[in-house]
């Protein structure tokens, strides 16, 4: 789920298993940095990933629908990353990934590149930094033109806990701030709480995500604010 899913902000980075890995899921709402993709609705997906003893990692997934009903589409994520270990404590890894939405005009128009490195401590904590050259602006499209593209940057900082419990529970908090500022001038902040737990190949996953994007002007309000979404995942073992 991790590749399609961003139902919180970036996890601290984890050991992998090695080797091909193959998941399905649904969710209540399509979360990206604390705004609704799916206009609050529920939305089905596939993640496919290989890890392979060197540190590197490649990743597809395909999720829809994903954007509101007047353009609905599916998304297609590509992705590339490596990371490394350093000592006991911690670990970093750069990754790119191709957000390539799928359907009307105006869906391929919101398609980007994400070029991100990341910083771990103990599996516990990370900070990351995500770089977005060809960002679309948020917001109503203009009237006289297409929606201008820039630099968007993307900064989060991430606690996991562990919990005691049958079903390895885990409790993640998060934030982060997405600059937009050299695209169409304003920026917002965005924060999440969410439990977790296994049980064999079955996964749940509860949020609770808050953004002030609608304040700014750069989504509607029905898609921002204070938002919950629940995760069922199944992984191929």
């Amino acid at each position: 789920m991790a590749v399609t899913v961003a139902l919180t902000l970036a996890l601290p980075m984890a050991a992998a298993a090695q080797g091909l890995g193959v998941s399905v899921f649904a969710t209540s709402d399509k979360l990206l940095r604390g705004t609704s993709q799916s206009d609050g609705q529920p939305v089905v997906g596939l993640d496919t990933s290989w890890r392979g003893d060197t540190g590197w990692s490649l990743a597809a997934g395909l999720a829809g629908p994903t954007w509101p009903r007047q353009y609905t589409s599916s998304e297609l994520t590509l992705a590339a990353s490596r990371s490394w270990q350093h000592g006991h404590d911690l670990s970093s890894q750069w990754g790119v990934v191709r957000y390539q939405y799928l359907g009307s005009q105006r869906a391929l128009d919101r398609s980007y590149t994400e070029l991100n490195l990341a910083l771990g401590w103990r599996e516990r904590a990370s900070v990351s930094l995500g770089l977005m050259p060809d960002l679309r602006s948020y917001g109503p499209p203009p009237t006289d033109g297409p929606r201008p593209r820039g630099l968007g940057i993307a900064t989060e900082l991430n606690w996991r806990q562990p919990l005691a419990g049958r079903w390895s529970p885990a409790l993640d908090l998060g934030l982060g701030h997405l600059d937009l500022q050299r695209i169409q001038g304003r920026s917002y902040r965005y924060a999440s709480i969410a439990l977790s737990a296994d049980a064999g190949p079955m996964r749940v996953h509860l949020s609770v995500n808050d953004s002030d994007a609608a304040r700014h002007g750069l989504v509607q309000r029905r898609n921002a604010g204070t938002r919950w979404a629940i995760t069922l995942g199944w992984v191929a073992k």
